[in-house]
């Protein structure tokens, strides 16, 4: 198994409460969840356990729907933990 970084990013979200956020948040803590807000869109960002990236996006997005099924999906982004640390440590340079 590898440690996959799930990016969701969803519209719809014209009605979002500080209480669903709360609740996306609480639903998905053993994930390691974090989460951004922008007035059209959110992001939530969380760890899964998986064999490929395509098994990681599928666990994912059944994780997520969980969660939320009133918002729409418009990206899915995956990488491996240690993908994302190297991007971000990139980051961190430039």
């Amino acid at each position: 198994m590898v440690l996959w970084s799930v990016r969701i990013a969803c519209q719809g979200v014209e009605q979002l409460s500080d209480a669903s956020v709360d609740a996306m948040l609480e639903a998905l803590a053993p994930y390691g969840p974090s989460l951004s807000v922008d007035p059209d869109e959110i992001s939530i960002r969380f760890d899964v356990d998986a064999a490929t990236r395509a098994e990681a996006a599928i666990t994912g997005e059944n994780l997520f729907r969980t969660v939320n099924t009133a918002y729409q999906i418009t990206a899915i982004e995956i990488q491996t933990v240690e993908e994302l640390e190297h991007d971000l440590g990139l980051s961190n340079t430039a």
